[in-house]
């Protein structure tokens, strides 16, 4: 019986944990990494003026930073 509740406890935590953790870091991961490089190439190269690396590398860290909040 003892065996048989290990099995049952470590089955359940093994799922829910895996679910819990792939579901949220993959879905949010890849939804922000990607959607974030796709706007800001595309402003980038849509944008009249060239902008220096220094400023364009500011505006990453402060998108990222509001879009975390």
């Amino acid at each position: 019986m003892g065996s048989v509740g290990r099995q049952g406890r470590q089955g359940r935590q093994g799922r829910q944990g895996r679910q819990g953790r792939q579901g949220r870091q993959g879905r949010q991961g890849r939804q922000g990494r990607q959607g974030r490089q796709g706007r800001q190439g595309r402003q980038d190269k849509h944008s009249q003026f060239p902008i220096p690396n220094s400023q364009t590398i500011n505006n990453k860290q402060q998108i990222t930073k509001t879009c975390l909040l």
